[in-house]
């Protein structure tokens, strides 16, 4: 790095110390941040100089024993005119990496490791037939249609390397003609480099030809005698990497990469048969967690059509047909209508905390029925909506929102947990399985009625409350029916929610072996 292009607050003479013994003593692999008042620009001219050494693929690794002290005695032998404080990511806390975060200056950027013999470093412009993008057609006067060639923009590109075809628009064969420079072949990569989330990258396949896209996406079209796209795209998706491309590209308001920056990007390359190994590997567990995610999508689906037989059409096992009349409509004889007010309570258990360190769970860490979140925080940087004790089968239900799917039931040991306030936690007070109330509130139809009452009620957002909750009806059967439904559909949620703890772990093991494979630490 150029002293000029270094943005903190110091002379250039000392900014050439500075880089001289960062460059001599920090590894490859490691970055390095500046903060405080040297990166403000408000230090004075005796003000120490604030670095933090962190591993962007392994965030939470202590550095090797020796490397800050090595460094701190190199500074203070030099000839800078302050002092020079260094701290290791991995051992600040997650309230002071917060304050970093505010307001930072990259000083020495990440860096390809050590590779394995044989192997080499390549600029992406190198390994590219060609590095293009698209244009919106209707910049150009061409609008989108109902139906037509498959039009991809960044959304449908997720952050696990997939393409989400539902979030697919369309265009019409003239459009698509007339924006040959943007048609898309298989085995391109399309690569983020406009908007919020810079980075995220994925192969075009068969099955989402003919296609087009805008441009937020860049097109990366490999020579594929020297480099596989699965490979590459795999090589992406690491943690080290997807941050260097979003923390070189500064912290505006509407950051991007451009396509000369994304030719200059470096890739590791081994052989044609290195990649194709890794990229088998790599693509196995990915095809099983696919297949765990799609398995559970029917069975999801299943049980809500197997609800909506029994308890709205009522055409359960034994129907003889014969109805009653009552403040829902007809309902079979021998079923009752009850308010949930009678089935369920909303719980607010303040958390003892007893513990240093909690899982706190906010909205944003429940969605369709997934506790997305499982790590552990410091009780004393948690905020201040972090109240709410849970336990086993309690049901978490967002009050902002519901048609965004802040829900979940608590199929698990929940001592260690907390819940924003935001969020209620309902829990059953009569002999009913939590399933068959879960199972109502989630609905498409009561999920689409608490998002018009959210939506009638005058506030900063469309919220809901318990007594609005209470109010809800829902008819039962007898006894021995109800438990013959909770005998299917229990077995059924646990089995969605085991194939996802399943899921979690091939995530993990990919993830694990993703920069490992990478630098060839594991040989293939």
């Amino acid at each position: 790095m150029e002293t000029k292009e270094l943005l903190l607050d110091m002379q250039e003479n000392h900014k050439e110390i500075l880089l001289d013994i960062l460059n001599r003593l920090v590894p490859a692999g490691l970055e390095v941040w500046a903060f405080g008042s040297r990166a403000r620009w408000t230090a004075r001219e005796t003000s120490d100089l604030d670095l933090v050494l962190r591993s962007p693929a392994q965030l939470e690794t202590r550095l090797e024993a020796g490397l800050l002290d090595d460094l701190k005695e190199a500074f203070e032998e030099s000839d800078l005119p302050f002092m020079v404080d260094l701290l290791d990511w991995a051992t600040v806390s997650e309230k002071f990496r917060k304050v970093i975060e505010r307001e930072y200056v990259v000083v020495q950027k990440w860096q390809v490791g050590e590779m394995r013999k044989g192997w080499k470093i390549c600029k992406l412009g190198e390994l590219a037939q060609r590095i293009t993008k698209g244009t919106t057609p209707t910049t150009l006067g061409y609008p989108f249609t109902e139906t037509g060639i498959n039009f991809i923009k960044a959304e449908s590109i997720l952050m696990d390397g997939s393409i989400d075809s539902s979030k697919f628009v369309f265009i019409d064969c003239e459009t698509h003609e007339k924006l040959k420079r943007s048609q898309l072949e298989e085995g391109d990569i399309l690569f983020s480099m406009a908007g919020m989330v810079l980075g995220k990258s994925a192969v075009v396949r068969r099955e989402h030809l003919p296609a087009n896209t805008n441009q937020a996406l860049a097109i990366i079209r490999l020579k594929k005698d020297l480099a596989l796209p699965l490979y590459v795209s795999y090589f992406m998706r690491q943690k080290a990497f997807f941050d260097y491309v979003n923390q070189s590209t500064g912290q505006s308001a509407q950051p991007n990469i451009n396509l000369e920056e994304i030719g200059n990007l470096e890739i590791v390359l081994p052989s044609i048969p290195t990649q194709r190994r890794i990229a088998a590997i790599l693509s196995s567990l990915d095809e099983k967690i696919e297949l765990n995610r799609h398995a559970n999508q029917t069975l999801e689906a299943i049980s809500q059509t197997l609800f909506k037989e029994w308890f709205v059409d009522f055409n359960f096992p034994g129907s003889t047909g014969e109805m009653q009349e009552s403040e829902l409509g007809p309902i079979p004889v021998g079923w009752r209508v009850y308010k949930l007010e009678e089935l369920i309570d909303t719980v607010s258990i303040t958390h003892k905390f007893d513990k240093d360190e909690v899982v706190f769970l906010n909205t944003s860490d429940i969605e369709s029925g997934k506790v997305l979140n499982h790590a552990y925080s410091k009780v004393e940087g948690l905020p201040g909506q972090a109240k709410k004790s849970i336990r086993k089968l309690d049901i978490l239900f967002t009050e902002i929102r519901p048609a965004n799917k802040r829900f979940a039931l608590i199929d698990f040991d929940a001592d260690d947990y907390v819940v924003s306030t935001k969020l209620m936690v309902l829990r059953t007070k009569v002999d009913i399985h939590p399933i068959v109330i879960y199972n109502y509130l989630t609905s498409d139809e009561v999920l689409s009625w608490l998002q018009h009452l959210a939506e009638s009620r005058s506030g900063t957002f469309p919220q809901i409350t318990f007594s609005q909750v209470k109010e809800l009806k829902i008819a039962l059967p007898t006894d021995d029916l109800l438990n013959a439904y909770v005998n299917i559909a229990w077995p059924a949620f646990e089995v969605v929610s085991n194939c996802d703890g399943e899921t979690k772990a091939l995530v993990e093991i990919r993830d694990s072996l993703l920069p490992k494979l990478m630098s060839g630490e594991i040989e293939v």
